[in-house]
């Protein structure tokens, strides 16, 4: 399973009062406050632990067919590599773990939630996009399929399955937007 989010840094940063009472303590562990408060940029850290969280959370509700129900409290980040453009982790949620790849830009935040090392393909826009065309296309040419025979439908969960002939196409994906940015991934047949 996997997941992603993304975020337009010039919508979030300093758009959010961040500080103010009980803000920190709705979405976040005291282990991963700590993190935020002690470090360099706690804004940015902020929303590269929202990222996390988003991104194992679509992976997490895929898996188990889960309704949606987002409680980013109850999901626990752990950061095992920070370098300045990449940030590795671990998302924890109930019982399960997702490892978690972040990529951080002046401009983004890009972060991807997996069970395991899958081979991967994604894709991100820089203007707005049709993200849902951009995926079929993606799955036509990696298939092999007529794109014109490819749709994408929702469960009664709203999680989004690929659609061929009437028939449930096995391939895992996740999309994501925020501002001007755009991003699909998907699992690559091997």
């Amino acid at each position: 399973m996997i997941g992603n989010d993304i975020i337009d840094l010039k919508i979030s940063l300093g758009k959010n009062n961040w500080k103010r009472k009980g803000f920190l303590n709705k979405l976040f562990s005291e282990e991963e406050q700590d993190w935020i408060l002690n470090s360099k940029a706690p804004e940015l850290n902020i929303w590269l632990l929202w990222s996390m969280k988003e991104s194992a959370y679509k992976a997490h509700q895929r898996r188990f067919e889960l309704p949606r129900s987002y409680n980013p409290k109850a999901f626990r980040c752990e950061i095992t590599e920070d370098k300045i453009a990449s940030v590795s982790g671990k998302v924890s949620i109930d019982k399960n773990s997702y490892l978690t790849k972040a990529s951080i830009s002046k401009e983004y935040i890009y972060c991807i939630a997996t069970l395991s090392n899958a081979t991967l393909f994604q894709k991100i826009y820089f203007k707005p996009t049709d993200l849902k065309l951009q995926l079929i296309n993606a799955v036509s040419k990696q298939q092999n399929l007529p794109k014109e025979k490819i749709s994408i439908k929702k469960t009664s969960q709203f999680i989004p399955f690929l659609i061929f002939e009437n028939q449930k196409l096995f391939c895992n994906f996740s999309m994501t937007h925020h501002g001007d940015f755009s991003a699909f991934i998907m699992e690559l047949r091997n």
